[in-house]
């Protein structure tokens, strides 16, 4: 097998952790890194190619000018990768995006068409339906082990008190606050987080993911609920603090998945001191 060119589309703290994971692949070969933020890329390259050239680029079209290569991982704001992720797979380029994958119906089908229409690979940086233990149940329903499913359930609660909401102009770097008079500074911007999580169900992909990973079949009737768009906890966001979607799909299975970004967990974590103490063994009785 030939080694596979790749170029990354996107260089901040997630494009970095990405292109070191990507470089212990010895099939794959790194070309190219790309990012609009000055300096962000050529910091990258000298922290992970020290001894290897890389070539840099400032935008995709320039990006696209350069070597050519065989893959593309964009790495940008999820809400503005579709486009690009088209546009390569148009140009017969294999494209890997992050999640979320889209955020409309719009952009879903795009993304298909592109797929069926180029032949070229697409590929979600989905993790969890990977995992060993969701290959495990994989296996068991498969095999029959479960019976019918009628029913799957999961949720992502992924409490942080002060998200990055926030993206400086002049740097790009991320800014976490739980101070909603950041939205007033002319300084920041409202990072992808801050813009299309205010609806968290937009976020299931590690719930919904690995669930239909073990169920199969296709979603096809939705109904969605949630809170008020402000925030109970986090006083002046536009946040839902949850939202809840029942599902079903077309082979006669009920889904329930929820999504919280903004909402503490229902037992405070407290610290505990432990003190050694003699224990009097007890009569033991037979269960």
């Amino acid at each position: 097998m030939k080694k596979l060119k790749i170029a990354f589309l996107g260089t901040g703290p997630r494009g970095e952790s990405l292109i070191h994971t990507y470089k212990l692949h010895d099939k794959l070969e790194f070309v190219s890194l790309c990012d609009s933020q000055h300096g962000c890329a050529q910091r990258v390259a000298a922290n992970c190619f020290p001894d290897q050239s890389v070539k840099i680029y400032g935008s995709y079209e320039e990006l696209l000018k350069g070597p050519a290569f065989d893959l593309l991982f964009i790495a940008i704001d999820p809400d503005a990768q579709v486009d690009y992720a088209v546009d390569a797979m148009n140009r017969g380029i294999h494209v890997m995006t992050e999640v979320p994958a889209a955020f409309s119906i719009k952009q879903c089908r795009a993304l298909v068409d592109a797929v069926e229409k180029t032949g070229a690979k697409y590929q979600l940086a989905e993790q969890t339906r990977y995992w060993h233990f969701i290959r495990q149940f994989r296996e068991m329903a498969d095999g029959g082990e479960f019976g019918k499913i009628v029913y799957a359930e999961g949720h992502y609660h992924h409490y942080l008190p002060a998200y990055d909401d926030f993206v400086e102009l002049g740097t790009g770097r991320h800014i976490g606050s739980d101070d909603p008079c950041l939205y007033a500074n002319p300084e920041l911007r409202p990072s992808w987080r801050g813009r299309c999580l205010r609806n968290p169900i937009f976020y299931l992909p590690h719930t919904l993911s690995p669930l239909l990973s073990v169920t199969g079949g296709r979603i096809t009737k939705v109904a969605c609920f949630g809170t008020r768009p402000l925030s109970y906890v986090a006083k002046g966001f536009g946040y839902r603090d949850m939202q809840h979607a029942i599902m079903y799909n077309c082979d006669d299975i009920l889904f329930s998945v929820r999504a919280s970004f903004s909402m503490p967990p229902l037992i405070p974590r407290r610290k505990t001191k432990i003190l050694a103490r003699k224990v009097t063994p007890k009569k033991k009785y037979a269960r």
